[in-house]
């Protein structure tokens, strides 16, 4: 009995170790993805401590071949139906749906990962993960916890306004991390980190997929106060 017992643990060992290796080899695959599609797009890169590069027309969405690869390509990860013309007006974003995308082709499952045109469906499920009511890939912390630190395969999010035009400071966009209904939110997906940065890429960022230089503070937390940073994504794999 002892010796069936120790096989049986043997096996839950090599099967749990066996699916964080799996895991490991998705968020690579979501990085991969997203280092792919921002080379598609252009390769535009926009360091938050100084201005936004101009985009070409041709790397925006306003180009109808453009929004028509969103639609194609993007969409489908999340059940979306829009009409490309929503696309090119700016009247549809598609910034969750293409996370969605970089998730579903690297091999995540609906079950493992809440494909949703918003972004709050996956940040509110980390930050009940990191509080222990929910079983998640990904643990939020408030920026300003001391384990809010950004590493390659986490994903960092801020706020957005209720209303388009409407006024949001940082200390305002902290009370998004304890709202339970759906709200408007961006999440980006870190590709790179080196001292006093880490490097993220997002869809729909200035109407292109755009790599972020992000500025950290000492301690290693989002030092950057140009957009409304509320949360950080753990990713809890190895």
């Amino acid at each position: 009995m002892k010796q069936r017992a120790w096989f049986e643990g043997i096996g839950a060992f090599q099967t749990e170790v066996k699916k964080e290796v799996v895991m490991a080899g998705v968020i690579s695959g979501a990085i991969s993805n997203a280092t792919t599609e921002w080379t598609k797009w252009g390769g535009h890169a926009w360091d938050l401590r100084g201005k936004a590069p101009l985009i070409p027309k041709r790397d925006k969405d306003d180009d109808a071949t453009r929004a028509q690869y969103v639609l194609d390509t993007y969409c489908p990860a999340a059940g979306a139906m829009p009409a490309a013309a929503a696309i090119q007006d700016d009247q549809y974003a598609w910034s969750a749906v293409f996370i969605s995308y970089l998730f579903m082709l690297a091999g995540y499952q609906k079950t493992e990962f809440p494909f949703s045109e918003n972004h709050s469906t996956w940040i509110r499920k980390a930050v009940k993960a990191g509080a222990g009511t929910a079983k998640f890939n990904f643990h939020a912390f408030r920026v300003t916890d001391p384990r809010a630190t950004p590493q390659v395969g986490d994903l960092i999010a801020y706020a957005r306004p209720d209303k388009d035009g409407q006024a949001l400071s940082f200390d305002e966009a902290q009370k998004w991390f304890t709202r339970t209904s759906s709200y408007k939110s961006h999440s980006d997906l870190v590709v790179a980190a080196s001292p006093g940065a880490v490097e993220v890429i997002g869809g729909n960022v200035r109407d292109s997929v755009m790599k972020k230089v992000v500025p950290l503070d000492a301690s290693g937390r989002i030092a950057d106060r140009s957009l409304t940073w509320f949360a950080v994504l753990r990713y809890q794999g190895i």
